[in-house]
Parts: C-alpha cells; sequence; structure tokens
C-alpha cells in the first residue's frame, strides 16, 4: 500500500479555466449515495488508476482501468471535485480508524507521539488526487476546497481529527501552505523507491477552519451532500 500523496492524472474530459459555476462545491460520496453524483466513482477509480498504476508504476489492484484496495469498503468516504460532466477531478478517501486502516496496518511503526488511534471520532485521510493537465488556476481551487472540506466535514460529523502518511513536499503544499497546522506524530522515513514520508494529525477545530478560510479567501461552505431518498442539502456558511 502506498502513502497518501498528491496525485496527477490525464483527466476524462475537457475542461476551460474559469468554467466552472461559483456554485460547484466537493461532493460527499458514499457507497449509498454514489447513484446520485453521476460518474463520481468510477471516474474516480479511474483518475487513481492513471495516476497510481500507469504514471507511478504502483503494484496494487486494479480492474477495468479502475485501481482500489481494501480500504475502498463500506465504511469509506470520498471527497470528489467534479468537473461540469462529472469527471472526477480531485479527491481524497477518507474513513474512521475504528476498523481495519492504512497507517494502522502498514506502517504502524511511524506512529510515535500517540497511540495509533482506534475510534469513530479519529479518521484516516488517503489517496490524495489532482489531475494535474488542469489549468494551475483550477488545481489550486481544488486543492483549497478539498481541505476545506476535511474540515467542514469533520465539524458536521465530530471528528477530532485526520491521521495520515505522505511526503514533507505534500505536507506543505497542501496543507501547511493553505492554513493547517499539522502536527508530525512519527519520524521522516526513506522508503525502497528513495521517496521520503511521515505520518501527521491533521486537528480538526473551528479555529483551524477559520485559519484555512482566512488563507484561502473561501469564505463560504464547500460540501454537497445528498441522500439516498435524493434530497439534496447544500451547507452554506452564515
Amino acid at each position: 500500500m502506498m502513502p497518501l500523496q498528491l496525485s496527477v492524472s490525464l483527466p476524462s474530459d475537457t475542461l476551460i479555466a474559469g468554467s466552472r459555476k461559483e456554485t460547484d462545491m466537493i461532493s460527499v460520496v458514499t457507497l449509498k449515495n454514489a447513484h446520485l453524483f453521476g460518474p463520481a466513482l468510477p471516474t474516480m477509480f479511474g483518475l487513481r488508476h492513471k495516476m497510481f498504476v500507469e504514471r507511478q508504476g504502483w503494484t496494487v489492484p486494479s480492474f477495468q482501468n479502475m485501481e482500489y484496495d481494501t480500504y475502498d469498503n463500506p465504511a469509506a468516504t470520498y471527497l470528489i471535485y467534479q468537473s461540469p460532466s462529472g469527471q472526477a477531478l480531485g479527491l481524497s478517501r477518507i474513513a474512521p480508524t475504528d476498523r481495519p486502516y492504512m497507517l494502522k496496518d502498514v506502517w504502524p511503526h511511524l506512529v510515535q507521539t500517540m497511540d495509533l488511534p482506534h475510534s469513530i471520532d479519529i479518521w484516516e485521510a488517503s489517496r490524495f488526487v489532482i489531475d494535474k493537465n488542469l489549468p494551475v488556476s483550477l488545481r489550486t481551487t481544488i486543492k483549497h476546497e478539498l481541505v476545506l472540506s476535511f474540515l467542514e466535514y469533520g465539524l458536521k460529523y465530530n471528528i477530532k481529527g485526520y491521521v495520515g502518511v505522505m511526503s514533507p513536499g505534500i505536507w506543505n503544499a497542501v496543507f501547511l501552505k493553505t492554513g493547517w497546522k499539522i502536527e508530525p506524530i512519527g519520524p521522516l522515513e526513506t522508503l525502497q523507491d528513495g521517496s521520503r514520508i511521515y505520518p501527521g494529525l491533521m486537528p480538526v477545530s473551528q479555529s483551524h477552519l477559520n485559519a484555512v478560510r482566512n488563507k484561502t479567501g473561501l469564505a463560504d461552505s464547500v460540501l454537497q451532500e445528498r441522500i439516498y431518498d435524493d434530497q439534496e442539502t447544500h451547507h452554506r456558511a452564515a
């Protein structure tokens, strides 16, 4: 298994810079509501396949050009930025740590400043992907909205924080530079391919959300949730 990592892929459909509406948001997709978000789920797996399998050569399971692993299960929630036609352009996977999760199963030795979490209120974040073939401004927007979506979702569902493992460059470029102060929870480790990773705790609080809003300039909520009976709720900041 591989760590949470900012990733790139070729897009499934052409998108012109500035073509997305201001009302576009981060789709909160689960196995229960996936049918309400068009092609979000299959194109999400496809985006991951193009990046992790085709571009980076990861040895991970795939089927019909879709990458998946054992953590893609009913407990997983996907935060997905979709194109106007519904294609996944950026995403991350989150899931509670009260069941098997990647950091505990694959890199438990890395976590040294806290006990390995096993709780419904500490979640793991993994499989962070943004399509590199998009305009820089849109990639930045997707990054900012995905980071905000972690915090908004966490506050709504009483999540105290997320754990993840990634490279120092990604911790810095994706989270620290958007105003989210990540807490290292273990040492830097060099993998066989020469890449370096370390585990971190992503604390969730209103003050962290405010800091990211101030840094990114995004004042409104980014979450779009749809329940299985097709009622849709957009959560906007007051």
